[in-house]
């Protein structure tokens, strides 16, 4: 169960006055993920209840004696899911009063998404960057994945992934937002101790290969698209709180004489 206190704002380079919409936007993102976890969760029991008794409102039942007949249900974990199904829509409510919710949210352009992104991050995992940050300007997507194999297989080819890192970074942070000034990376590009812990996400793992799963015990090799986007949402994260990140301000207007 997510609790507030996990929630962490960490940033340096919010415009004026925005840190209340930056605080209450991460907040929705977080909620927003937990409201949508939760509601799998009780669906899934709300149905069983239903087979059982399809008459009763699930919402209200609290007969115990009931509860117990309902084969496949674990009694605790249905009633523990609702009230926090009740807590987590009572926290959004909250968040819609003072103007968060998934309308303004969208509303945002896609400079204070991906800050925001990288914040809710933090606490939720599951919140990750948009495929999106992988397109180039011509239209053509990154494809790590040759890079990632590169280096795992022979420990070649760390230079040419940090500058393909870098590009991407500075292209999704470098624009201007409404809540947030653009930052770039001290130097240019991520330093490459950064770049070695993302290739950590592609190594060290191992299990039984093959789709059934019950072939050779060998080191599982998953380059996809998602692990990927996994990975990028985490080095971007540490990237941009390790204090190697330079805030991009507008130069102000020299006074005339």
């Amino acid at each position: 169960m997510l609790k507030s206190e996990n929630i962490v704002i960490r940033v340096s380079n919010q415009k004026p006055e925005t840190m209340d919409k930056i605080s209450n936007f991460v907040h929705y993102l977080c909620w927003s993920n937990e409201l949508e976890a939760l509601s799998s969760t009780f669906s899934k029991m709300r149905s069983l209840i239903e087979c059982t008794f399809p008459t009763d409102n699930v919402d209200e039942i609290n007969d115990l004696s009931k509860l117990i007949l309902v084969d496949g249900l674990d009694v605790q974990k249905f009633l523990d899911t609702r009230d926090q199904l009740k807590n987590v829509k009572a926290i959004l409510a909250n968040l819609d009063n003072v103007g968060a919710n998934k309308v303004t949210y969208n509303d945002l352009n896609s400079t204070d998404k991906i800050f925001l992104t990288l914040q809710a991050h933090t606490a939720v995992k599951s919140i990750k960057l948009d495929k999106s940050i992988l397109v180039k300007d011509d239209g053509t997507n990154y494809d790590f994945s040759p890079l990632i194999s590169k280096w795992v297989e022979s420990g070649q080819g760390l230079s040419n992934i940090k500058k393909s890192l870098s590009k991407v970074f500075s292209n999704i942070v470098g624009n201007d937002g409404e809540l947030f000034y653009p930052v770039k990376v001290k130097g240019g590009d991520i330093p490459d101790s950064d770049v070695r812990q993302f290739f950590g996400a592609f190594t060290g793992n191992a299990g039984r290969s093959g789709k059934d799963k019950k072939g050779r015990y060998t080191w599982v090799k998953d380059y996809s698209e998602k692990k990927v986007l996994t990975a990028l949402t985490d080095l971007f994260t540490v990237v941009f709180e390790s204090g190697n990140c330079q805030t991009i301000k507008p130069e102000k207007p020299t006074a005339e004489k």
